[in-house]
Formats: structure tokens, C-alpha cells, sequence
């Protein structure tokens, strides 16, 4: 969950923090910022938040970051971020210190950025990228920050380039289940990733495991437990509700940045034990090529969900359950799999159109394997300073 302030209320404090802090520290300032817009091509079709009247306010954002050097290794930095989508309210994205051990390991306590995917440190950054948006069939986990520690390690093997990064701590998000809120928590949760660079190549591996916790406010999943347990399938509703349960993510990804060719992918596997929760299977590989400051790219995601028919079975099992009721299970748990699962197809360009500007359009059709089919055409400037 992430802090929200008031803007006027945000800006005060940190002046006053900085200002009092001005005579013992070096402190730097910059930021970025998107303006976007996009629509869906049809009355009826509606993808990655937009629908059919263009909108301004969906992947808009405003981001300030503030650094002090304290000397002798020590820092501390701060990143405040404003979302249209939040009606651009001011959310601390990052505030954590950081002390270099040695020349080449830092260690990193605070508000910190989740190491999941190769652009995680830069997700709202669009500048960083080439297309409008990152992948979103692999992109749309709902953790992006989490509460720890984290240390990086960096050194050489050979002519590679190599970084080592641990994480502990926990995570918290408000999100969606069948479109009613649930509060979910991530409890000890550790893990390494591992990034290799070599030239145009470039190699990241990351896997990392905690304990999972959703308090879930969804009547008909709510209903279903409660049937379960009434019948004496606490078993099964074990199986079903996500009660401090294992937890995993798994990641590899690659890219290649040759003769201004730009190919690269990522696969990505996250799974909640003895859960509701579907297996998560996503992945995506992109090409590009620059043309001066023209940049046009093709993508293509896809997801392959698998649902989880533990809880189901055993209800099956128990043989006292009523037909409906058994229905209900199953399509509750099918829908896990079947909301999320096809494919998107992206076509874009990014042009350079300033030294720390660029302007982006994109087409993504998405075809969806049991869900309606939707096409979205999106703009965007992106802009650091």
C-alpha cells in the first residue's frame, strides 16, 4: 500500500526536510513525466483502462525524485509520483538509504523498487523504453514497491558485466478479485536476481518466494467457503482461500542492442500454493530498430494462466456438496485462468523528437482466448529533467 499525502501537504514537509538538512547535504533533484492518450477502437471493447472516448488521465504521470549525499557512502532518496489515473494524487513511490559497504556493493534499506522484471527500477519511466508502455502480459503484476532491505553486488567474469541483487522485506497492494477490493500482503519475502552484460547482450535471472495473505471482501467466493466449511470441506476451502500461503516468482529475460537492432524478451512464472489463485504464465519478445530518431517496434505477449482445481477436486471428493454448488467452484476457479488468458499484438514507434523528450504511438490489438476481443491506439511524450 502505498503512502498518499496531499500535494500542498507533501511539498511542505519536504521542503522543510530538505531546507533542514540543506547545510549538511548535496541535494539533487529531477524527475520525469508522461502525458498520454488513448482510446479503444470500438463502443464496446475495453483494454489496459481505456474504453471508448479518449482519455487523458489512464498512464498520465508526474514524478519528482529527490537525492542527498551525506558523504562517507551514506545517501537517502526520495520519489513522489502523481497518476492521473489517482486523480494526480501525490503517492511516495521510493524513500530508502543507501550505504556503499565497498567501491563495488551497496546496501539499500527502505521504501525500495521490487526487482521483478528487467525495467523494474525504471516501470514509470517511459523515456527509458522504447515502447508507450511495457509489456502489460507480463508487466501487470500489482507489486511494484515493497518495505526492506535490499543489497547489490556488482562485479566482473570474464568480459561479462555482472550484478547481483538481494531482497527482504514485505508488500502490500489493494486489488481487484472478480471487481470487488481485496487487501493482500506479502510476508517474508526474499529473493536474487542475477543480471549478466556483455557488449549488445544482455541476461537477467530472478526468482524470489514469500508468504501470500488476501483479505477479500468478493460475496461469491466468500459464499462458496462459507458452503464449504458448513458441509465439512475445510479442506478444500483451504485449498481455495489464500491464507499465508507459499508464494513464488520466477524470471528469465534476455536482450540484444546490435546495429541498432533491439530484440528482447522476458518469461515470467508466478504461482500462490493451495490457492484460488491461477498459475501465472506470461512472456513476450520485441524487435526494433532505430533510424536515427525514429524507433519503430513490433510485440507479441502472451499469457497462458492455468487455474488451480485442487479445492474443486476435493470438494468433488467429499461427495455432499449440491450440483450448484460444486458449478460455482469450478467456474469461480475456471474464471481465474479464463479472464486473463491470449494475446496481445503491438505496433508502435518512438520518435526523439528532443534530447530528453520523445513521442510515442502505439496499436495493440489484444485476442483474448475466452474473453472479448479489443483494439486500443495510444500517444504518449515522455520526458525526463
Amino acid at each position: 500500500m502505498r503512502y498518499k499525502l496531499g500535494f500542498c501537504t507533501s511539498a511542505v514537509c519536504s521542503a522543510l526536510y530538505f531546507t533542514s538538512i540543506s547545510a549538511f547535504a548535496d541535494i539533487n533533484f529531477n524527475g520525469f513525466a508522461r502525458i498520454a492518450a488513448g482510446t479503444t477502437l470500438e463502443s464496446n471493447e475495453a483494454v489496459m483502462g481505456y474504453k471508448d472516448s479518449l482519455d487523458f488521465k489512464n498512464e498520465s504521470l508526474f514524478a519528482l525524485q529527490a537525492s542527498a549525499n551525506l558523504d562517507d557512502g551514506l545517501s537517502a532518496t526520495a520519489q513522489f509520483m502523481s497518476r492521473g489515473r489517482d486523480d494526480f494524487e501525490v503517492d511516495v513511490e521510493w524513500a530508502y538509504l543507501s550505504y556503499e559497504l565497498t567501491d563495488s556493493t551497496r546496501i539499500n534499506a527502505g521504501r525500495l523498487r521490487l526487482p521483478f522484471f528487467r525495467y523494474s527500477d525504471f516501470l514509470d519511466v517511459g523515456y527509458a523504453y522504447t515502447w508507450v508502455r511495457p509489456p502489460q502480459a507480463v508487466y501487470d503484476l500489482p507489486y511494484s514497491s515493497y518495505d526492506g532491505l535490499s543489497i547489490l553486488h556488482s562485479t566482473t567474469l570474464g568480459d561479462f558485466d555482472i550484478e547481483v541483487q538481494g531482497t527482504l522485506g514485505t508488500a502490500s497492494e489493494e486489488i481487484e478479485v472478480e471487481g470487488t477490493p481485496a487487501n493482500t500482503e506479502l510476508d517474508d519475502l526474499y529473493g536474487l536476481n542475477l543480471s549478466a552484460t556483455y557488449d549488445w547482450l544482455y541476461l537477467r535471472a530472478v526468482y524470489m518466494i514469500g508468504q501470500a495473505s488476501f483479505d477479500i471482501s468478493n460475496p461469491q467466493l466468500n459464499q462458496l467457503l462459507q458452503a464449504l466449511m458448513l458441509t465439512g470441506n475445510s479442506n478444500a476451502a483451504e485449498q481455495i482461500k489464500v491464507d499465508s500461503d507459499s508464494s513464488s516468482f520466477a524470471g528469465i529475460g534476455f536482450g540484444v542492442d546490435k546495429s541498432d537492432w533491439i530484440f528482447q524478451g522476458e518469461i515470467t512464472q508466478t504461482k500462490v500454493d493451495d490457492s484460488f489463485i491461477a498459475d501465472r504464465y506470461r512472456s513476450y519478445v520485441s524487435l526494433a530498430h532505430r533510424f536515427d530518431v525514429l524507433t519503430p517496434y513490433i510485440t507479441y505477449q502472451k499469457i497462458d494462466d492455468k487455474a488451480n482445481p485442487t479445492g474443486y477436486n476435493l470438494a468433488v471428493e467429499s461427495g455432499v456438496l449440491p450440483a450448484d454448488v460444486l458449478a460455482g467452484i469450478k467456474t469461480f476457479l475456471q474464471s481465474q485462468e479464463q479472464d486473463a488468458e491470449g494475446e496481445y499484438y503491438s505496433i508502435g514507434t518512438r520518435y526523439d523528437f528532443h534530447p530528453s523528450a520523445s513521442f510515442k504511438a502505439d496499436l495493440t490489438i489484444w485476442n483474448g482466448e475466452y474473453t472479448q476481443d479489443a483494439q486500443v491506439i495510444s500517444f504518449a511524450v515522455d520526458m525526463v529533467f
